[in-house]
């Protein structure tokens, strides 16, 4: 009974500390109008200052003053008639507080005598939170998850419905899930560009930055309807570099480095990538990132004593980084051109020919492109690089999604000198089911699905794919 006499007296304390301001009646009290009035004066201190320093017109600098003024004379007539009013008398609150004081701590007796439990056993806070925290986790976005499933198993031709179940996919780090959610919405939506980047990025993120042959695929699906899109090309640089073609990974970021303003906020790391690549391929990087193309063409140019028309000089291709986009394209064609004269006299040139094929693709120029890996492969049949080089330039070409018999000749060559080249087999088995040869198709698939890690995205999607095929 003592402990309950304390707990008692504790809260008679309490309540009467807490409402003992009701009866206090010295110190006057402030009025809101006050503090009213004290916010509006530094506003327009502050007004006053942002016109100074230059951030406000004249005009607003009024404008403001004017609005500013307006509350502080309104402010000004509520206090005037607040200050005037009467004061209620404190004695009319001391019946208020004895009865506080009296009927608080009984009803708290009473409500803990009826649900009270006083051998529950106690539970830490830290474990309280980590276990409500649990519980939201798991519940909501499952619930979420679980909400969007069934809706989209009655509707699945429901777009924004897939975008919304792979974007919470991707909240809750289940990027392969997301991944599998992106291509139901690119099935629906084959050319939003907006779709397709988000499922390339899925399946980079959920390989832990790796680009793989089905993320470059999609990257390159962007391109064939965005050709300027700029993440999509610095992942097929990425591609590139992870791949081992690092002459290729530096041509794809020079050009989309010069395509690139110094508003970019990425445009600093892709420099410090072309100069880390410009280091294991023993060139010089020219921090403006001076077009590679330009250099490249023009040391091809120095090489040959023999040529009629001389290249520019190095000082000039220094120079090349102060010219716009537009004079150092101009300068690149006329480089380009003086190969290209340059090889009809000499047609047997074969690194000549992939030089002037890989600078006619930087240019855009698809078709050229395509012929000059074509004479390279004339005087060498098994040149992989041009293999594939030729092989690509077919595909961005084709811009369909479909894949050209020039590619299929090319990547059956290439798989015929390495078996297990996995590009090949991924080509070669898209050929054959988009020609309905599934047997073939099963057959390429199957071999590289042995090829590929167990639980990769990659090995996911070929699985997809075979199951597409039935049987």
């Amino acid at each position: 009974m003592v402990v309950w006499f304390a707990l008692g007296a504790m809260v008679v304390v309490s309540v009467f500390l807490l409402g003992r301001p009701l009866i206090r009646t010295k110190g006057t009290v402030p009025l809101r109008p006050d503090y009213d009035l004290v916010v509006y004066r530094e506003q327009l201190k502050d007004v006053e200052l942002d016109y100074k320093r230059g951030v406000l017109s004249e005009s607003d600098y009024k404008n403001s003053c004017t609005e500013i003024e307006r509350r502080i004379l309104a402010a000004g007539s509520n206090r005037d008639l607040l200050s005037h009013g009467q004061n209620p008398s404190s004695s009319q609150f001391r019946g208020s507080l004895i009865i506080l004081c009296v009927t608080v701590p009984i009803l708290t007796g009473f409500i803990y005598y009826q649900l009270g439990s006083p051998l529950m056993a106690d539970q830490p806070f830290v474990e309280r939170v980590a276990s409500e925290d649990g519980e939201i986790g798991a519940s909501e976005f499952d619930n979420a998850v679980a909400s969007l499933t069934a809706r989209l198993v009655d509707n699945p031709e429901d777009l924004e419905g897939w975008v919304l179940l792979a974007r919470t996919y991707a909240f809750m780090e289940r990027f392969s899930d997301a991944v599998s959610a992106y291509r139901e919405a690119a099935v629906l939506a084959p050319n939003n560009v907006d779709v397709l980047m988000s499922l390339a990025q899925a399946i980079v993120v959920s390989q832990k930055g790796r680009v793989t042959p089905s993320a470059r695929g999609e990257f390159e699906r962007v391109l064939s309807l965005d050709p300027k899109n700029k993440i999509a090309r610095f992942f097929v640089g990425l591609e590139r570099e992870q791949a081992g073609a690092l002459e290729q990974a530096y041509d794809v970021w020079s050009d989309l480095a010069s395509d690139s303003s110094s508003e970019d906020i990425w445009l600093p790391e892709l420099r410090m990538r072309l100069q880390a690549l410009a280091q294991k391929l023993d060139r010089s990087s020219n921090t403006e990132v001076v077009d590679h193309t330009a250099e490249q063409l023009n040391e091809e140019e120095g090489e040959r004593a023999d040529t009629a028309v001389p290249g520019p000089t190095r000082e000039q291709v220094e120079a090349a980084g102060q010219m716009t986009a537009d004079e150092r394209g101009e300068m690149i064609r006329g480089m380009v051109e003086r190969l290209a004269n340059r090889l009809e006299s000499a047609p047997d040139d074969i690194e000549g020919w992939k030089r002037l094929g890989n600078a006619r693709r930087v240019l855009g120029e698809l078709t050229e492109a395509e012929e000059a890996y074509g004479r390279a492969l004339d005087l060498s049949p098994s040149d992989v690089v041009a293999l594939e080089a030729q092989a690509q330039i077919a595909l961005e070409r084709s811009g369909d999604g479909s894949v050209p018999k020039i590619t299929q000749m090319n990547y059956q060559k290439i798989l015929e000198l390495d078996n297990e080249r996995m590009d090949a087999l991924w080509y070669l088995g898209l050929a054959a089911y988009q020609e309905s040869r599934t047997d073939e198709a099963r057959t390429l698939w199957e071999t590289l699905l042995n090829l590929l890690p167990p639980d990769s995205p990659d090995a996911r999607e070929v699985t997809r794919r075979l199951g597409e095929l039935g049987g």
